[in-house]
């Protein structure tokens, strides 16, 4: 356990004992059941803040952000409870005399406001992650057709024996690379698939270019065509 670990152990622990001593200093005289409730309820506010605040609820490693996407609900169904437990304590033991039953169906109906905004908010949270998922599942196929067309591109520049127009055509085809666009359609992820099996099929005749110089052309236009195929589809 680190220092920054043990701090923050040592704040809950602390924060729930002075919590506990103003009860009984102050409130020592409230009935059992009664005083039981509040501290309870009081407990709790406090571990909801601390979760929010001095517990790191964003892991800057999960790239999908997905906490960050929700943190705003998380925040406000927090402090709603928070100001409405409270104001409840505060009216029902000060200003109205209410007995332990109403108070504990008041506080039950706030738990369950409580339940509900935090089940949103992981709701939320995980609507974020599934939406990243599939972005990232949407452009892996375009990464490994950029790998794979990046390796065909170096083995044809380290060759000596490669026509201009070869090279020529290798470079146009890289440029409409860059601008092909994510999709989620089944028939995107094909031509992927069948764009990079071309490319390594490209790189295999292209070693031996002399005596293959005309399956090399016909390979080269068909990842042109491929490419093509495949730009004219846009994200679902």
């Amino acid at each position: 356990m680190n220092t920054k670990d043990i701090l923050s152990w040592l704040a809950l622990v602390l924060g729930a004992a002075i919590i506990i001593g103003l009860f009984f200093i102050f409130l020592k005289d409230m009935p059992d059941d009664l005083f039981v409730l509040n501290l309870c309820v009081s407990l709790l506010v406090y571990a909801l803040f601390y979760v929010d605040v001095l517990v790191p609820w964003v892991d800057w490693r999960d790239k999908s952000k997905s906490r960050i996407g929700s943190i705003g609900l998380r925040w406000t169904v927090t402090w709603i409870y928070a100001i409405l437990a409270i104001g409840s304590m505060v009216v029902c033991n000060t200003i109205f005399n209410v007995g332990f039953s109403a108070q504990l169906i008041i506080h039950g109906m706030l738990l369950l406001i409580l339940i509900l905004g935090i089940s949103g908010a992981l709701h939320a949270s995980d609507k974020v992650t599934s939406v990243y998922n599939k972005e990232m599942a949407a452009q892996k196929g375009i990464t490994e057709m950029r790998r794979a067309f990046g390796e065909l591109k170096q083995m044809v520049y380290n060759s000596s024996n490669i026509p201009q127009e070869v090279r020529s055509k290798i470079e146009k085809i890289e440029e409409d690379l860059r601008y092909i666009s994510p999709s989620e359609h089944p028939e995107a992820a094909a031509l992927e698939k069948q764009f990079s099996e071309m490319v390594r099929d490209f790189c295999i005749n292209v070693n031996s270019y002399s005596e293959n110089s005309d399956r090399v052309m016909s390979l080269l236009e068909k990842v042109d065509y491929i490419l093509k195929s495949r730009k004219s589809i846009y994200s679902l």
